[in-house]
Parts: C-alpha cells; structure tokens; sequence
C-alpha cells in the first residue's frame, strides 16, 4: 500500500454557513459498546434501471440528479426521503489505469483519501436541544451494477507546490471483497448554528466492491430520525438568518421559528411558524 499524506482538507469542503456551526460536547462513556450498524431492509435486485453507456449515465429517471425531501417532522422525530434519479459516469486514465468517476450533479462526495470517491448526499436538520439522536432506515431500494473501478478521492493540489506525487491509493481496501461505505445512512454530532440545534444526516446511496467491480445503487433511501429527550423551544429569527436557515436546513418549514418583519416604522410584528407536516423541498445537501 502507498503510504498515504495526511492533509488537513477538511474546511475546504465547509459551505460558508458552517463556520458558524459551533460542535456540542457528545458524553462518551469507556467502555461503552458503539451504535450498531444500521439495518436495511430487503436487500439489492438486479439492475432494473438503464446503465446509458453512450452518454456516461446510470438512471433511474430521465436524466442525473438527486434530491431530498422531508415528509414530516415534529418533537419526536423527522422523516427524511433520499431520491436519486441519476448518476454521471466519467472514464478517467490515470497512468497506466482506467477509473470511472462518479459523481451527481452540483453533489458532494466522500473524501478519505486513498479510497473510492463516491457521491454522497446530505441534509441538515434541526432538533431539540439537548436530544439524542437516533437513524432508523424504513425503505430502501437499490440495483447492482458490474464492471466497475473507481477512482480514489486524491488530496487537492496546493498552490506552489510542483511534481508528481501520483495515485494515492488504499491497496488493502481495494483489495477487499466487501461494500465501501458500509453505512448507508450516517448521523453527525449535533452543534449549534445561531439559534438552532442541527445534525447533518448524510445517506450513502453508492457503494463499490473493489474486488468485485461491483456498484450498488440506491435510487431511494427514507429515513426516520427520532429525538430522545431535549427540548423544542420557540426560536425568533432575524429575516436574514431566517433566509439563510431556510436556504440550509430541510425541515426549516416546519419549525416552529418566527420571523421577525422589517420595522420602518419603529413597530415590532412576526410571523409565527408552527409544527407541520407538509412536504419540504430541500434546496441543498
């Protein structure tokens, strides 16, 4: 195996938001047994949806894309829905060796370095403060594909800096018959963003089997997130940050947040939101 370099990369992929995002201490007890891995039910079929070799496409739908969407939310919990409709595909020769690059459109990606660059996607949500956390998956559903290499994520180039470092590449992990990421949804550490307690909940809706050239891929991914404890408190908000909440967190329009209006006059007025359970369109994840 390469040896890998360790690279502080990770504010590079921070949006300008997070930087606000201040972590909560999580209690941690020695000793203590970690959360067992997520089940998921049924399992993967065959490929069902259309591998388009001609335009670099694997779909589900009528063209590459993704998108989340929140179906309910409330003091108890939040269901969130993973919808992804297509995936670009991108042969790559890197010396000697052929790679695919996958990726969604205006999507993120996994990022160890060394091992398989995979999209990812990700919704930021709002909870009680002071509440555990806890994913179940309810529904997913998935088709396989083979023939595939990816291309390990490589650490950004920096500037000033010359020469050939090549491929970066975890040896051992490519040797693995088994799916890399093995979680298919993962839950961060809540902290707080001006008014509001956040946790990004990220789903995994490719994984690659190095040994196998084998891709799975979920087209539809719905999770419940349940709150244990905490409080849910009425937030009042200045319009610019309530823009900006709305921009970023996806069961934004079902908080109970009031907006506080413009005030030429010198009066005072809000808008008061409430708990609900309508249909929420995530912008960005």
């Amino acid at each position: 195996m390469k040896e890998l370099i360790p690279v502080l990369i990770a504010v590079a992929f921070l949006p300008p938001w997070a930087a606000a995002l201040v972590p909560l201490e999580v209690p941690h007890h020695p000793g203590e047994a970690a959360e067992p891995p997520l089940e998921v039910p049924g399992g993967c079929g065959g490929s069902e949806e259309v591998k388009d070799e001609s335009h670099g496409l694997i779909l589900s739908g009528s063209e590459a894309g993704a998108e989340v969407l929140v179906s309910s939310s409330d003091a108890s919990g939040t269901v969130v829905e993973f919808l992804l409709r297509g995936l670009s595909v991108e042969e790559r020769a890197v010396g000697n060796e052929a790679f695919s690059v996958l990726s969604i459109p205006e999507g993120a990606t996994t990022t160890e370095i060394g091992r398989p660059e995979l999209p990812v996607m990700r919704a930021m949500i709002a909870v009680p403060g002071g509440a555990a956390v806890r994913a179940t998956i309810l529904e997913a559903s998935c088709s396989t594909y083979p023939g595939f290499r990816v291309l390990p994520f490589q650490p950004p180039e920096v500037d000033g800096l010359s020469g050939d470092r090549g491929l970066l590449i975890d040896d051992e992990l490519y040797s693995l018959d088994g799916f890399y990421p093995e979680e298919l949804v993962e839950v961060g550490p809540p902290g707080i963003w001006r008014d509001l307690v956040v946790v990004e909940l990220q789903a995994n809706p490719v994984a690659f089997n190095p040994a196998t050239g084998e891709l799975r891929v979920y087209d539809r991914i719905l999770v419940r997130i349940d709150y244990e404890g905490g409080t849910l408190e009425a937030e009042t908000a200045e319009p610019k940050f309530a823009r900006m909440y709305r921009d970023v967190i996806s069961n934004y329009d079902l908080l109970a947040v009031e907006v506080r209006d413009p005030e030429p006059s010198g009066g005072r007025s809000t808008s008061p939101r409430t708990w609900g359970s309508t249909v929420r369109r995530a912008p960005r994840w």
